[in-house]
């Protein structure tokens, strides 16, 4: 069994801890579980910066954040 520790969090945050427990679940499963899913978003937000780049990374407006400024303005109506 490996070893074990405490931590200390607020009344709030261990309220919401416990409102995530499904039946049978111990906060470790709970904390493991929002663990995953940070990790996953991590990734998946890495994925589509670097699908965003490599697709956009050399388009002109993507390399002249001041492209607007170029054009002339078309009025109100525009």
């Amino acid at each position: 069994m490996s070893s074990r520790t405490t931590i200390s969090v607020s009344e709030e945050l261990a309220d919401k801890l416990h409102n995530l427990k499904a039946r049978g679940d111990s906060y470790e499963d709970v904390i493991q579980r929002l663990m995953d899913a940070s990790d996953d978003s991590a990734f998946a937000r890495r994925l589509s910066r670097e699908s965003i780049v490599e697709q956009y990374g050399d388009d002109y407006y993507g390399e002249n954040p001041g492209w607007s400024s170029d054009l002339e303005d078309l009025g109100e109506n525009a």
